[in-house]
């Protein structure tokens, strides 16, 4: 996208910001996982600027290594959390609901495994608007010190339920993701 994609404004502030908002009621804990100390810096001064989260439970953290994608980012977000289970949104998912929020954390506690992943009709999986359990990061660990970086061969090795998308959100609005500028202008207010 030629820039930060959370940092881009949407609806008159930053994308991160609007995802943040839609979820901060829900969550015990909140983690941001950004790529690195400038990501880091960037996101620091624009919640400073938006939301009051002196009394919030944010905290920032990077990435322990550099470009290994999102594998990288779930296993450092669940090294950072307190509870046993994690909501795993992207920056770039400013449409993610009420309704898909409280529907995927009551699946979890209605399901014993290690993961909650939306499922399309097609099979098609959404593992970055998912809750995934602490105890995966060890599993992730060993799949990037093989070189594995993909979501999806982590999903390989746990014992998932997966719930269909509509279920979960019957819009389908929170899986939208706005990755091209022009997406960003064509879907705000």
């Amino acid at each position: 996208m030629g820039q930060d994609k959370g940092a881009m404004i949407f609806n008159n502030e930053p994308m991160i910001i609007t995802v943040l908002k839609n979820v901060l009621d829900y969550v015990d804990d909140l983690v941001l996982v950004l790529r690195n100390q400038e990501q880091l810096e960037l996101y620091s001064n624009i919640l400073k600027e938006y939301l009051d989260h002196s009394s919030s439970p944010f905290k920032l953290v990077v990435d322990d290594i550099q470009n290994q994608g999102p594998l990288m980012g779930i296993k450092v977000g669940l090294d950072n959390i307190e509870n046993d289970y994690s909501l795993i949104l992207p920056c770039d998912s400013p449409f993610v609901n009420t309704d898909f929020i409280i529907n995927i954390f009551n699946k979890k506690e209605n399901n014993v495994c290690d993961a909650v992943i939306p499922c399309w009709d097609n099979g098609n999986i959404e593992p970055l608007h998912a809750i995934y359990c602490k105890k995966s990061k060890d599993l992730i660990e060993d799949l990037l010190a093989n070189g594995i970086h993909d979501v999806k061969s982590l999903i390989l090795k746990l014992n998932v339920t997966f719930i269909k998308t509509n279920i979960l959100d019957y819009s389908l609005n929170t899986y939208k993701n706005l990755n091209k500028p022009e997406d960003v202008y064509k879907n705000q207010d």
